[in-house]
């Protein structure tokens, strides 16, 4: 089980919410010291004006020294006024029911749920308060690791500069530093208000274009032909949910290594096309000399030019319709992204997608085509584009590298 650890900070950054989605169990850490001037009791924005601005809940100055989960809030004089003024000029809404109550703790554990809310996280927390767990510093957090019976560790990045690894390997758990993929580190509530892109996946396409895709995390990714993991591992990184395809042993094998330690993240090493069962994956020409440079290369069309029709693995293929049925009725959401990459098996699957109508409420569908170096699809590339064209399917970009 793969557990994080983090301090309750008021209206945190999306780093903590990535973080967070990419665990089995986030603890609360509430019974080591408040920090005075931190973000357990504020967090800023751009205001309208485009400026930095702070939010700030005052706390009692006889809590200075106590554990978080005793820290109290200043009596009120006119801040929570304030405050809430300040809120609703900025971000449009009524948040008097977030600042009720006399401790920090529940004030900001209400933040943490809006938040977890909005971006359709539903990762189970607890608090370090509620466990039998003691110690201070790295052996507080191995033996709460322990009691929950965790096999990872979930750090920060921070965490290279503290943590004693001693007590990491003494108690066998594995610890993986967890980097977040942000576009600026204000609160999530302004992120979530004033519709500023979460996360962002840049990419280049085939034309030479740069391209920005948007996400949030618990968005539905989906990787068809992921390869080794070039686009799975910065979504998963971002805390998007992923789903990846790989039907190469070797590529999947390398993905799987890449992607140890992500809990939002699900691999399967199949192929996707419009029915369940197994195909042969043709090798690339040159896949002896090098298996994981050229796997990219392989493919379930014998007629693709590069494959050598004599080097092939029998492999399991998935029903890709099906498959996006059974994931939506799983999370309970739509797709947000969809990418296929699957070396010239893209028509048929397409053609299958158009037929059911799964194309029109996933709104970033990419695909990369394959006639260019290869004849044999010309024309049933011609024949997908342009019905995609004629059915208004303007959400799908066949310039996909």
């Amino acid at each position: 089980m793969i557990v994080t650890i983090h301090q309750p900070e008021h209206f945190p950054y999306l780093g903590f919410f990535q973080k967070m989605q990419a665990a089995d169990l986030f603890v609360v850490l509430d019974n080591v010291k408040y920090r005075k001037n931190y973000f357990q009791n504020r967090n800023k924005f751009l205001n309208h004006q485009n400026k930095e601005e702070w939010f700030t809940i005052p706390v009692r100055k006889s809590s200075m020294g106590s554990d978080i989960k005793d820290v109290l809030v200043a009596e009120d004089n006119g801040w929570r006024r304030k405050l809430l003024k300040k809120m609703k000029e900025n971000f449009n809404d009524d948040f008097a029911n977030i600042y009720e109550g006399e401790t920090l703790l529940d004030i900001n554990l209400r933040s943490i749920e809006i938040c977890r809310k909005a971006l359709n996280i539903s990762v189970p927390m607890i608090r370090s308060s509620q466990l039998k767990a003691t110690g201070s510093k790295t052996e507080l957090l191995v033996n709460i690791c322990k009691e929950l019976k965790a096999t990872t560790y979930l750090s920060g990045p921070s965490g290279r500069d503290y943590l004693d690894m001693e007590f990491f390997d003494n108690a066998g758990i594995k610890v993986v530093f967890f980097e977040p993929d942000v576009n600026n580190y204000y609160s999530t509530l302004y992120n979530i208000k004033r519709g500023v892109a979460m996360t962002k996946f840049v990419t280049t396409l085939k034309d030479g274009s740069k391209l920005e895709i948007p996400y949030s995390a618990g968005d539905i990714i989906i990787d068809c032909g992921a390869n080794v993991g070039d686009i799975s591992v910065p979504f998963a990184a971002g805390g998007a949910t992923v789903i990846a395809f790989e039907p190469n042993i070797t590529a999947y094998q390398v993905l799987t290594e890449r992607l140890n330690g992500y809990n939002n993240v699900k691999c399967y090493n199949s192929a996707v096309s419009t029915y369940n069962g197994t195909a042969n994956l043709y090798l690339h020409e040159h896949a002896s000399s090098d298996p994981v440079a050229y796997s990219s290369g392989c493919s379930l069309q014998a007629e693709k030019t590069n494959v050598n029709v004599e080097d092939y693995e029998e492999v399991k293929v998935v029903d890709l319709c099906e498959a996006i049925g059974k994931i939506k009725k799983v999370f309970n959401r739509n797709i947000h992204i969809l990418k296929i990459d699957i070396e010239g098996a893209e028509c048929e699957l397409m053609e299958k997608l158009m037929d059911e109508d799964i194309l029109r409420e996933i709104p970033n569908v990419f695909v990369e085509t394959h006639e260019k170096k290869n004849p044999a699809f010309v024309d049933a590339t011609k024949k997908m584009i342009e019905r995609a064209a004629k059915e208004g399917l303007t959400n799908i970009n066949f310039n996909w590298i």
